[in-house]
């Protein structure tokens, strides 16, 4: 069938297995692309090395022995990587005020053993613990 000058070719639905093909190869791409935008970019390259600190101490690598094997250190790196395009981040945010959203001020959250809910610490008290 031909409809504007272009032939229309008749195509089954995609199977499960083809779908699920499609989407690794998407992601692959997607990764690839991610990874090779990243390699001349040092933000990237900061962000994709956070998530992979993070997933080392998420499976409780044990830095003392030999370490990773070579293949397991390419997938950790290609997990990180994903998972830093899948973030939508550019670059490890900043860190900032949580109050001023001020990234020459930093946001602190103080206590002491005698404070609660019901009795915090008092604006000296703050004062006087951030200042010793």
């Amino acid at each position: 069938k031909r409809i504007r000058g272009i032939e229309i070719m008749p195509k089954t639905l995609p199977s499960p297995g083809e779908v699920m093909n499609s989407a690794y190869h998407r992601a692959l791409q997607r990764f690839e692309k991610f990874d090779a935008d990243g390699e001349d970019d040092r933000e990237k390259q900061d962000l994709v090395q956070y998530f992979e600190n993070r997933l080392m101490q998420d499976v409780h690598f044990d830095h003392s022995d030999a370490g990773p094997s070579q293949t397991e250190s390419l997938l950790m790196k290609r997990l990180a990587a994903a998972m830093a395009a899948l973030s939508g981040l550019e670059e490890i945010v900043p860190p900032r005020s949580l109050l001023t959203a001020n990234p020459s001020d930093r946001t602190i959250r103080a206590w002491n053993d005698s404070c609660s809910r019901s009795n915090p610490l008092s604006p000296p008290e703050v004062t006087k613990l951030v200042k010793a």
